[in-house]
């Protein structure tokens, strides 16, 4: 027997989902384009991400549950263009997104920039109905899930978000409103809002290194989630990450850089009220990052 399970309602279950993992990542402290695309001003000459996360719990499907590509081209002139992939699926709910940005690097002086970005997508939600075991969330007398027409739930949005990010030596401060528009609706106040700070990131000689960051996120129909974590590194060359997620998670990464690239892993663990639906998450992420091209450009365009 089929047995159909959603978190209260197919559109609510993504909001819902979304801020109880962060779907997307959880190694943004490693990749910051993967959740603001205004980090393709900092100026980096060609940027690569691919990230894969698996999750265990009565959510997770079988193979990958997340996969994503980025990448980012400087085209000069403090400009810089970009594209993001993303594909999630948990549960019922499959949603799959695209945006093409766009950023612009105002360099203030030697220590400070800015980075504007504008990033138009189109982003899609489906309900689909597999097997699954039923969980102790799931309202069963639920007619959007359960009755007549809940397998033909479909819809693709086309959604322009905007992005901030400042810099100051090993300080970082960024904003980024994914829905100035979003399908008929005209502006959402959903955001996300980003800082890190390296504590001795221009000691060029120092063996260890040390940071903190916070994420804090609001989606109006799901309230707010919010990180704080702590990163070491060793002769830049390995990073290890802590943090905690006030939906009661916590997770650990470990990133080996080596040139041009950088491997991480990150695992969290849910210990609150949804341990049954998402429980632990094994994420890999790939960086790839490079600013030799300049030398195979015969003229330049700008």
């Amino acid at each position: 027997m089929k047995k159909y399970i959603i978190m209260l309602s197919a559109f609510l279950f993504i909001e819902v989902a979304y801020s109880q993992d962060y779907l997307s990542t959880s190694s943004y402290y490693m990749n910051g384009f993967s959740i603001n695309p205004a980090y393709s001003g900092v100026g980096d000459e060609l940027f690569l991400s691919f990230q894969a996360n698996k999750y265990t719990g009565s959510q997770s499907g079988k193979g990958i549950d997340y996969i994503s590509f980025g990448g980012y081209y400087n085209l000069g002139a403090g400009l810089a263009s970009g594209i993001r992939l993303n594909s999630q699926q948990l549960g019922n709910v499959d949603y799959s997104s695209v945006d093409i940005s766009l950023a612009y690097k105002a360099q203030l002086d030697n220590n400070h920039f800015l980075s504007f970005a504008l990033a138009p997508g189109l982003y899609r939600e489906r309900l689909v109905q597999t097997s699954s075991d039923y969980s102790q969330w799931v309202d069963r007398g639920d007619q959007v899930l359960f009755g007549e027409g809940s397998s033909a739930i479909d819809r693709t949005l086309v959604t322009v978000g905007a992005g901030v990010l400042y810099n100051f030596r090993g300080l970082q401060v960024s904003a980024y409103l994914p829905y100035l528009l979003r399908g008929k609706e005209s502006f959402s106040s959903n955001f996300t809002a980003y800082a890190k700070y390296v504590y001795n990131e221009t000691d060029d000689n120092a063996q260890v290194k040390f940071g903190n960051y916070a994420l804090f996120k609001y989606q109006p129909d799901a309230s707010y989630i919010y990180d704080v974590g702590t990163l070491i590194g060793f002769q830049d060359a390995v990073w290890v990450n802590l943090a905690y997620r006030s939906n009661q998670s916590a997770s650990a990464g470990l990133v080996f850089i080596i040139p041009e690239m950088q491997v991480g892993y990150n695992f969290n663990y849910s210990f609150g009220d949804f341990n049954d639906l998402i429980n632990t998450k094994h994420e890999l992420t790939l960086v790839f990052v490079t600013n030799k091209l300049m030398m195979f450009r015969t003229r330049k365009l700008w």
